[in-house]
């Protein structure tokens, strides 16, 4: 007489459990990555927040500014290499602005190209195709501002 109570209550603890389970995982699944940081304690911040945020705080940091730099002339010298090197490319190669162009001169060519070259030789693990792209501009802009 008692067994059918203990294995009607062991059944029905069962049931219980595996429905509270599937409903917890529906409404987990259901749940956004916002609300699942807030019941978490967490600060959620929007992409645009963020950026905001950050801007704020690094842009009076130098090398944040550097790296902005950086950032837009890759965004804005998308693709590869000329089939030949002009002075155009010669002068983003070294990285030379165009104000500075007045004041370039056959040392400021000699010292940039020995500090490209340290860092992108092949024998310290550097592209080739990059060192041969250097030396090229580097010849390219000795003929232009070696008569100054």
């Amino acid at each position: 007489m008692v067994l059918p109570l203990v294995v009607a209550s062991g059944l029905t603890f069962v049931a219980v459990t595996v429905k509270s389970g599937i409903r917890a995982w529906v409404r987990y699944t259901r749940l956004h990555k916002v609300d699942i940081a807030n019941l978490n304690d967490i600060d959620f911040i929007s992409a645009n927040q963020f950026r905001a945020r950050t801007s704020d705080q690094l842009s009076n940091d130098p090398n944040t500014q550097k790296h902005m730099k950086i950032m837009h002339y890759l965004h804005e010298y998308q693709g590869g290499f000329y089939p030949t090197v002009n002075k155009e490319e010669s002068l983003l190669i070294f990285n030379f602005k165009d104000l500075q162009s007045a004041l370039i001169n056959e040392k400021m060519i000699k010292s940039r190209h020995r500090q490209l070259m340290f860092l992108n030789h092949p024998d310290r693990n550097g592209s080739p195709l990059l060192a041969s792209k250097i030396n090229e501009a580097k010849d390219i802009l000795l003929q232009y501002y070696s008569h100054r």
